[in-house]
């Protein structure tokens, strides 16, 4: 096994058999449960399948929201999304609006579910028309990674609206 990667690692899969993670993810993701990529299941025949698991972590603070464990101001839920007010807005409309299946981050998201990345989209569409935006505009933001300062690691956008929002970033980056 690929120590850094992950790659490699046998997990058992539910149902029975086995899985080679030949994922993205590190080997902390998987054990946490956060499996996004390819994987090769064994047993019968085995065969050799692309698959992406989605599975709720349950140390992620936006799957426990989803679970109905911690409360939020839902404004918007799909079957698939859920739409709720930021607990620390930046502008006078800010609602998150995400899949209800744990992704990392929008990267990973619209790789392993491009339908579903549509979905997010919808949904954040509808809010914005809802939230009175579509006439003044609004701004629909995902942070992604360290550098894109992504806080809570489970794609989600930020739909912030309301008032004029300014320039794109505070500082030009060098």
């Amino acid at each position: 096994m690929d120590a850094v990667s992950g790659r490699g690692r046998r997990v058992v899969w539910p149902g029975g058999g086995w899985v080679t993670w030949c994922g993205r993810v590190g080997v902390g993701e998987l054990a946490a449960g956060c499996v996004v990529g390819c994987a090769v299941r064994g047993g019968a025949g085995r065969l050799r399948v692309s698959y992406t698991a989605r599975v709720s972590t349950p140390d992620c603070l936006f799957c426990r929201i989803v679970a109905g464990e911690i409360p939020a101001t839902v404004v918007r839920e799909t079957a698939t999304t859920l739409a709720f007010r930021d607990i620390d807005p930046k502008a006078p409309v800010h609602v998150l609006v995400i899949p209800k299946e744990h992704y990392a981050d929008v990267a990973t998201l619209g790789q392993g579910d491009p339908a579903l990345a549509g979905e997010v989209l919808a949904t954040a569409a509808a809010v914005a028309e809802d939230e009175g935006l579509l006439g003044d505009g609004f701004r629909l933001l995902f942070n992604t990674g360290a550098y894109g300062g992504q806080e809570v690691f489970h794609a989600h956008a930020h739909l912030l609206g309301g008032a004029p929002l300014g320039p794109m970033l505070a500082r030009s980056v060098a």
